[in-house]
């Protein structure tokens, strides 16, 4: 028997532990805790994984919305149902962008709470015969380092991809993601910038990442060592200071990781680098 881990937020301690007494009922194959804040939260979802998140929409120091946002970058398969006394139709429209998985206006009866908990995992077990995030057969030790990467900078996606362009491994939200023609498009920033540098008389590239500023989303691009980059996808709000500094420490720690893994994937020759990524960018552009 699989236990299944139910967090209960509320910062009424009396009313979240309502909550948790109510759905007992639902079998003894669940666990439910209790955090009592958003940042509470927060912290127990980043050190253990739980099945459904059922939070309060108002709370003082998060709101069940930024919460669920969070959720979403920290762990995307966790299920969240929302309950809030201030049902609004911007909640309910912002509920549904983040893709929240329950919503309980209050009142709402016992019986109500049973069945949205109940159908919340029951999406998860139909997520589970869904296809794994593509990681390319990519060493666990290396996935999980992308996974945290994910987590510190609360990125919408992360991914690794070889330096001709190739893609090796995806987290996060991608599923509106052309992922192989951001890899190719990135690798050939790359590429550019070492022509650059040779035209410069320089024997040895100095480009080790690139930047671009979006009006709502940011891309980060950091060489990992000369045959791995690493893209950060991150909201325009979120502090770029973060991101550079988790996406070089994830860096340093990946390179030693991917040492023995490049015979794995689909290497061009060295010389072949240039012409593969032009007739790429030419797929691109209709040329």
């Amino acid at each position: 028997m699989m236990l299944k881990k139910v967090l209960i937020v509320d910062d009424e301690p009396n009313v979240a532990m309502m909550l948790s007494e109510s759905l007992e009922a639902l079998g003894d194959d669940y666990i439910f805790e209790i955090a009592n804040s958003g940042l509470e939260a927060l912290e127990k979802i980043q050190a253990i994984h739980y099945t459904v998140v059922i939070t309060d929409y108002n709370m003082p120091d998060l709101t069940g919305l930024e919460l669920a946002e969070a959720i979403r970058d920290i762990a995307p398969d966790t299920q969240v149902v929302l309950i809030t006394g201030h049902g609004t139709d911007d909640i309910r429209r912002t509920a549904k962008q983040l893709r929240v998985d329950g919503y309980l206006d209050k009142p709402f009866s016992i019986k109500q709470i049973r069945a949205v908990v109940q159908h919340a995992i029951d999406q998860t077990r139909q997520a589970k015969t869904t296809p794994p995030p593509k990681q390319q057969g990519l060493d666990t030790a290396a996935y999980e380092k992308l996974k945290i990467l994910q987590s510190y900078t609360g990125a919408q996606s992360v991914l690794l991809i070889t330096s001709t362009g190739y893609p090796v491994a995806e987290i996060g939200h991608t599923d509106k993601l052309d992922v192989t023609t951001v890899a190719t498009l990135v690798a050939a920033n790359f590429l550019a910038a070492a022509e650059l540098a040779r035209m410069l008389d320089s024997d040895v590239s100095i480009f080790k990442s690139s930047y671009y500023e979006g009006d709502n989303y940011n891309i980060y691009s950091y060489d990992v060592n000369k045959q791995f980059l690493l893209v950060v996808i991150f909201d325009a709000r979120s502090k770029p200071g973060v991101v550079w500094f988790y996406t070089k420490q994830a860096a340093a720690e990946l390179s030693p990781m991917l040492v023995d893994q490049t015979k794995q994937f689909k290497w061009k020759a060295e010389d072949d680098v240039a012409d593969t990524l032009e007739a790429d960018l030419n797929d691109l552009l209709g040329l």
